[in-house]
């Protein structure tokens, strides 16, 4: 963690900066779903200083599909969105858009549940067909799962040091 980010850090623990979970809590990828549910309910302190998130999605083209990307704020470590398998839709989610559910984040990811943890909970459903479509139908599927299971893998590296 850099110096500025341990600051902020410690600023937010005395009270000193607005209470916005940026630094998820957990290395497990599989936590981000309740992670982005309390990012939500504290949305007016991400997106006020010193934090800045952004709430509207964007096009991304240098990062993989799972990794993080940056809408308005990054320390270089950590970032207010993640790169999805939708280009038409604006490939990086924000965090903060509440028109994706939390559960997307990872359910539409191609390979959530075939890569998923004996312990972690994957019952989610992605909300869009066309992930699950485009998941099912490619003949390269296998691959892509192991591909995509690559890229989460890089996201936790990124994510949580």
């Amino acid at each position: 963690m850099s110096i500025s980010m341990s600051l902020v850090v410690f600023c937010w623990a005395i009270g000193v900066v607005s209470a916005c979970p940026a630094i998820p809590p957990t290395n497990n990828q599989y936590d981000m779903v309740p992670w982005i549910r309390d990012l939500r309910s504290n949305s007016s302190a991400c997106q006020a200083e010193p934090w800045n998130w952004g709430t509207t999605d964007k096009v991304e083209e240098t990062n993989s599909i799972g990794q993080g990307c940056i809408i308005n704020w990054t320390n270089g470590e950590y970032y207010d969105g993640q790169v999805m398998p939708f280009p038409s839709e604006g490939n990086c989610w924000a965090y903060l858009n509440t028109a994706h559910p939390p559960e997307d984040y990872l359910a539409c990811l191609p390979g959530y549940k075939a890569n998923c943890p004996p312990q972690a909970s994957c019952d989610l459903t992605c909300s869009l067909s066309e992930a699950s479509e485009a998941s099912e139908a490619s003949p390269m599927a296998s691959l892509s799962i192991f591909a995509y299971g690559m890229a989460a893998i890089s996201l936790l590296a990124m994510l949580f040091g």
